[in-house]
């Protein structure tokens, strides 16, 4: 195989670790990766620690290349702290028996079982491999060292990635920022996600409203994505009472369709419910990736009111189909949307300046106040695949 910007360096022999492969940012960013080498004729290894679960279907990589430990663990604990020594005897098993040259590793309880591989095999003088850790999410944001248990856990993990790490991939600066404040990251490298250009129409977000008995209006909303705590639902919802108060809003004349299922289901309904805004919402559950786009073109605004955002899939699909969006500045979200020129950004948890960019927007909604031939030239300069997986097999070489 010769070096060419698509394929990773001959000979390298690649295997990939992941907690689970179920839906969510970085298990789905790791399918498309997978897909894209596997379509351009590099196989890696796949080594998912507990189970393949929603994604197995949409993976293209053959079914011998894939492994299951069924390990009960997919997230830093107590017990996956303690109780290691099997996965770690598996996953070293698996690296000596194809001669894997380099591992990537996603989330942290992956990162911390691939440094003890790592140490085992340099006590051992073992199969050597480049250890590349991939890093998602504002890991200490969502849990904060607040325990003397954290605090301690956290050094010692820093020092097993100076003797271990030989690169720390982050997915935005956010992420890099919020990591490299608290933990020793080697060799940083900031690699933006990416997504296979999947242009869509609103057909199939149609035909669903119309199975389902979704009301649509003249102008409707969409909120896409987990219905989790800090993807700001409820907190938008409060801002959509006050906009349709002042401008008398009828669910005749707008709806908004919330695209996703999750834990925080119940406090955004009972947040609807108590501001009597039942007829303005639509719930469709979980959907599939190409039903979600499908939304984005047929709804008038994309709305993504983060409280936390490590690197915004959604937001890089927004503009993959052209659609307008409306997103708060959490995270990473700046370094996708840039207010008045992409799309329109308000600060986090900003009721105020979120309902002025709201009621600017509808009240604009005659008139065309971002190209959308300028989102797609964004998504393809910035976010494409292509261009993201030279990056990343630079790192292979």
């Amino acid at each position: 195989m010769n070096l060419v910007a698509n394929t990773p360096l001959p000979g390298a022999k690649l295997l990939i670790v992941i907690p689970t492969l179920d839906y969510g940012g970085a298990e789905v960013h790791t399918t498309h990766q997978i897909n894209y080498w596997v379509q351009q004729g590099f196989t890696p290894y796949l080594l998912v620690l507990n189970q393949i679960k929603a994604l197995q279907d949409v993976l293209m990589l053959p079914a011998q290349y894939r492994t299951e430990l069924n390990w009960p663990y997919s997230n830093i604990q107590t017990s996956s702290i303690i109780f290691i020594r099997n996965a770690v005897k598996e996953i070293s098993l698996h690296i000596n028996k194809h001669q894997i040259t380099h591992v990537i590793a996603h989330l942290p309880i992956t990162h911390y079982l691939l440094r003890w591989v790592k140490l085992k095999h340099r006590l051992l003088k073992q199969q050597p491999f480049t250890l590349i850790n991939y890093h998602h999410s504002l890991e200490y944001e969502h849990s904060p060292i607040n325990t003397i248990g954290k605090r301690l856990f956290n050094r010692f993990n820093s020092f097993l990635a100076r003797l271990t790490d030989d690169v720390s991939v982050c997915v935005s600066k956010a992420v890099f920022s919020n990591i490299n404040s608290n933990f020793f990251l080697r060799n940083p490298q900031i690699i933006y996600n990416a997504l296979p250009y999947n242009p869509m129409n609103s057909n199939e977000a149609l035909q669903y409203c119309r199975l389902n008995n979704i009301p649509l209006a003249p102008y409707t909303l969409l909120l896409p994505g987990r219905l989790h705590p800090v993807k700001g639902h409820v907190f938008f919802v409060t801002v959509f009472e006050a906009v349709a108060r002042q401008l008398n809003w009828t669910p005749q004349e707008v709806q908004v369709i919330i695209a996703g299922g999750g834990e925080n289901e119940p406090a955004i309904k009972q947040q609807i419910e108590q501001l009597r805004l039942q007829r303005f919402f639509s719930f469709t559950g979980t959907i599939p990736q190409t039903l979600l786009l499908s939304f984005m073109r047929l709804a008038n605004l994309t709305v993504v009111p983060s409280l936390s955002e490590g690197m915004p899939v959604v937001a890089i699909e927004a503009l993959m189909q052209q659609a307008l969006i409306l997103c708060s500045d959490a995270g990473g979200l700046p370094e996708v949307i840039t207010d008045g020129s992409n799309g329109f950004v308000f600060p986090t948890l900003n009721a105020e300046i979120c309902a002025q960019k709201l009621l600017y927007l509808y009240q604009n909604r005659h008139r065309q106040l971002i190209n959308p031939q300028t989102l797609l030239n964004d998504f393809n300069n910035r976010f494409s695949l292509p261009a993201h997986m030279q990056k990343l097999n630079l790192l292979l070489v």
